[in-house]
């Protein structure tokens, strides 16, 4: 991958239960064209017909795929395997002061039929998918659900401002359907899945800077859907040190009727523990001192009947485009 998220934290014990287990292996091309996972140079469909080289609880239920390269599996589940080829194309771009190249997503093609719209201005308009800035070397095959034998099409998309979003396609009675998308990429190093149609995804957070957390997600009537959550651990980034410049009324639970306290401004660096993701953000001094911060909006602290911006109240916060 272009790019890896390097954060580490705990996961809320009470967001979900996984039962994933392994280390996390992932396929790489081989140079003659043929597909090559979990170490076998699959040159045959029966020996890519191998259990044990699917997407399973020991790799994660996740297999990278080469683009412009031909695989052969049972995507639907009905017990004969499919051709499948995601195509990637290069387009010269010019904005009339300057010219560059983009990738595009052109084409996916399953048993010889083309289920997208190639060299149009979206290839994927049908399905409600518009991939910015595509990854142009691999996309994943998963099984979110594997109780129902079929597996899906993990497609990577950058974004327009390195915000990264996975659409997940699956194949069906010989056509394509969306499942929807999730913030981040599969291979995320907290991104998990259980197999049981349970996902766990690295998405931004909503208040107080840029920062992300892992997100529940679920299969619902044939969708991805997000499992609401009254909590959620921000995946810590160890470069980040934040300090606070000035007093701060914090509260003993997030209840704007609980007691307060104040916290004075010191230079040592303050852990952000926890999140409602709405307006409250639990803090952590290095002296033990802890409470929770009431937020107004993503960069509006109110501290003791006032509003404070929250560069004026933090050094150091992550703010990104």
């Amino acid at each position: 991958m272009k790019r890896m998220i390097a954060l580490t934290a705990g996961l809320l014990s009470c967001l979900m239960i996984l039962s994933c287990s392994g280390c996390r292996t992932q396929s790489s091309p081989a140079e003659n064209g043929s597909s090559v996972v979990s170490g076998v140079t699959q040159n045959s469909t029966e020996e890519r017909g191998k259990s044990e080289e699917l997407p399973n609880a020991s790799n994660d239920y996740l297999v990278a795929e080469k683009m412009n390269q031909d695989v052969t599996v049972d995507l639907d589940g009905d017990g004969k395997l499919d051709t499948l080829k995601v195509s990637i194309k290069k387009r010269d771009t010019s904005d009339g002061t300057s010219d560059w190249i983009e990738y595009v997503l052109n084409s996916i093609v399953i048993n010889g039929k083309e289920l997208a719209e190639p060299d149009a201005e979206n290839p994927l308009q049908a399905y409600q998918i518009y991939l910015e800035s595509p990854d142009e070397e691999q996309y994943f095959i998963t099984d979110l659900d594997s109780s129902d034998k079929a597996l899906e099409i993990a497609l990577l998309d950058y974004g327009p401002s390195d915000d990264p979003v996975t659409w997940y396609l699956h194949y069906k009675d010989g056509e394509l359907e969306s499942l929807g998308s999730l913030p981040g990429f599969p291979d995320d190093e907290d991104s998990q899945r259980d197999g049981n149609g349970n996902v766990m995804a690295v998405g931004r957070l909503s208040l107080l800077q840029t920062w992300c957390a892992t997100f529940p997600y679920t299969m619902k009537n044939g969708k991805l859907a997000e499992v609401p959550q009254s909590q959620y651990i921000p995946l810590q980034d160890p470069a980040a040190v934040v300090t606070l410049k000035r007093g701060l009324t914090v509260y003993a639970k997030p209840d704007q009727k609980a007691d307060t306290t104040q916290i004075e401004p010191s230079q040592e660096p303050v852990t952000f523990l926890a999140t409602d993701n709405k307006h409250w953000v639990q803090i952590h001094m290095t002296d033990g001192t802890e409470g929770w911060i009431y937020c107004k909006d993503f960069s509006t602290i109110v501290s003791g009947g006032r509003e404070l911006a929250a560069t004026d109240v933090f050094d150091h916060l992550v703010l990104a485009d």
